[in-house]
């Protein structure tokens, strides 16, 4: 008897919540949403000055009111969310990390 190619995967799909995330949009809606249609991973940013930089300057997203700063206690609101959104909903976070790039530098001595 043939097993259907979905019984024999051996990994688990996620979804990223980038383009969610970069337009402002809350995420507990976003992370019951993937939750409800199945996903059992998401990955999202991190979401520090950094990343917020780099996606003003190169992810074309409109025109976005000025840019804040990001505090400990904004970073610690976000993390507890995600923990939330697993505790609630039983999806997990795959991968959290920061949108940049890196400048080098030569330092002439």
């Amino acid at each position: 008897m043939m097993t259907h190619r979905a019984e024999r995967q051996r990994f688990s799909i996620g979804y990223h919540l980038n383009s969610w995330d970069l337009t402002g949009l809350p995420l507990r809606p976003a992370i019951k949403f993937l939750a409800d249609q199945g996903f059992g991973w998401f990955e999202i940013l991190a979401f520090t000055s950094l990343s917020d930089q780099y996606a003003r300057k190169y992810m074309q997203l409109g025109n976005q009111a000025p840019m804040g700063v990001t505090t400990d206690t904004d970073i610690l609101r976000r993390y507890a969310l995600l923990s939330e959104g697993q505790s609630e909903y039983g999806i997990k976070l795959s991968s959290f990390y920061v949108n940049g790039f890196h400048q080098p530098c030569r330092l002439d001595l």
